[in-house]
């Protein structure tokens, strides 16, 4: 059995941008246990090898084996906004940490090298999993979800474009996903997203009225 809460209740804007939350699931010891290409998985994601990511510039993956790893590859990376991947397998295997007993690795190939990002938890004192593919991944082509969109749209999104009055949905495709800083009067948020528009890194605030854009801030230059 597994437990889906759905809403986006920090996401500004109507039911039409809403989106699915974290997902907590528990699941008993007894479960199957992630085996090659999602079998068995514990969560509730289909067999689907081609993945979009979500949470573009926050999810990180890195190098798997670590063994694989060369003296020049970075610690981590991060995912790209809208950056699809080829799932090879799903397995678990021991926290390097210690804080958890096991993490549950999404393997997935990129350039022809081996990566692998944590999907999930299993916390043996608990005895249940919490998977995080809603978190990362969306569960279906953005271009299905948001099919009503133009294509002058969708063209800025992939140019990684910001500009008032777009939508919650279409900032987050553009600039991956972005983190609540406060709630002001007459329910304006502002957000953070780690990229300025045309995808270039650093920090871009945004302010949302009604799910809209009304201004927005990138390194000291107001707009």
């Amino acid at each position: 059995m597994a437990y889906l809460v759905w809403g986006c209740h920090s996401h500004p804007g109507p039911p039409n941008w809403l989106c699915p939350a974290r997902k907590k699931s528990p699941f008993p010891l007894k479960a199957s246990r992630p085996e090659a290409r999602g079998e068995g998985l514990p969560g509730r994601r289909p067999q689907v090898p081609h993945q979009c990511v979500k949470a573009g510039y926050q999810a990180e993956y890195f190098t798997y084996p670590a063994s694989e790893k060369s003296t020049t590859d970075p610690p981590s990376r991060q995912f790209d906004s809208l950056e699809k991947v080829v799932v090879h397998r799903i397995i678990e295997r021991v926290a390097p940490s210690g804080s958890r007993e096991k993490q549950v690795l999404l393997l997935f190939q990129k350039e022809g090298k081996d990566f692998a990002t944590v999907v999930g938890f299993f916390d043996s004192k608990e005895k249940q999993y919490e998977m995080l593919f809603d978190d990362l991944f969306y569960l279906k082509d953005p271009h299905d979800i948001y099919n009503h969109w133009s294509r002058e749209t969708w063209a800025k999104i992939q140019a990684h474009q910001l500009e008032q009055g777009m939508t919650f949905a279409q900032v987050a495709l553009s600039l991956g996903n972005g983190n609540l800083v406060t709630t002001q009067a007459g329910g304006v948020q502002l957000y953070q997203f780690n990229r300025r528009p045309g995808g270039e890194a650093g920090k871009s605030r945004v302010r949302f009225s009604e799910g809209r854009v009304t201004e927005y801030e990138i390194m000291g230059k107001s707009r």
